[in-house]
């Protein structure tokens, strides 16, 4: 899977919000969202952030203190999000 479908997976789970950063780990992209009305270049604290698996396509939503959290972001290396 690539990284656009990736966002696409997450946008379809999260109506309202916009992907604003995304990082790359062997096994899964990771995508972090801010709300799509927002103007900052920060992201409200809380805002959610997931990680699709490449092969599958199963989505984790990445919760602070989970083993999901530590599997997925354990290496991730920041990648620029296309324009889709």
């Amino acid at each position: 899977m690539i990284l656009a479908d990736a966002i696409n997976l997450v946008l379809a789970e999260y109506p309202g919000m916009k992907a604003i950063g995304a990082a790359e780990s062997a096994d899964a992209w990771i995508i972090g969202l801010d709300f799509a009305s927002s103007t900052d270049d920060h992201p409200v604290p809380g805002t959610p952030s997931a990680a699709v698996e490449k092969t599958s396509g199963v989505l984790h939503d990445l919760i602070p203190g989970t083993e999901d959290l530590w599997h997925y972001m354990t290496g991730a290396k920041k990648v620029t999000i296309p324009r889709i």
